[in-house]
């Protein structure tokens, strides 16, 4: 299992400290982000241990991968 770091931010500039999760895949991150989501019209990120941005859902519900 690898460690993702998921962030909910405002827009995709926003700071913010992110929740530490384990999963299996970019995919398997990607819908454990989504479940997390908590407010409606925020972007989601998922970014590696080190920090790396992998993948983002913008307000239109889109996953884009970096």
């Amino acid at each position: 299992m690898t460690k993702f770091i998921i962030t909910e931010k405002q827009d995709i500039q926003s700071t913010r400290a992110g929740e530490a999760v384990e999963a299996k895949s970019l995919s398997a991150a990607k819908r454990k982000a989504s479940s997390l989501q908590f407010f409606q019209g925020t972007v989601m990120t998922i970014e590696s241990e080190n920090g790396t941005l992998l993948s983002w859902k913008d307000k239109a519900g889109k996953w884009n991968d970096a």
